[in-house]
């Protein structure tokens, strides 16, 4: 994977969100690189570069720490991609789960 200082943090993800097109990269990043991506290139993540990614696995990760703010494209992700089995397990997937409105959350 990828491990990034976090003194670079803001820039990185600028760059491989936008120039380097991280969300459709055949290269294995870290859950704590992959939480970094702006919003924009969250949205444009595919079935197979989820699948990829292991993000099933990623997104429970420790270091998968995504901005507050970004936390509701991510929420948007996990539930296209994620069977409904996986995403009503809450001890897992809370922090995705909870940044979803009620109303998504009860469907």
């Amino acid at each position: 994977g990828l491990y990034l200082p976090s003194l670079i943090s803001p820039e990185t993800e600028f760059i491989s969100g936008y120039k380097f097109n991280v969300s459709t990269s055949s290269q294995d990043y870290s859950a704590s690189s992959i939480s970094k991506l702006p919003v924009d290139a969250v949205f444009t993540i595919s079935q197979d570069w989820f699948n990829q990614q292991d993000l099933t696995t990623k997104l429970k990760d420790y270091s998968f720490t995504p901005k507050p703010s970004h936390l509701y494209a991510w929420y948007k992700v996990a539930k296209k991609y994620l069977s409904s089995d996986v995403m009503n397990s809450f001890t897992d997937y809370s922090k995705l789960i909870l940044a979803g409105s009620i109303s998504e959350m009860l469907t």
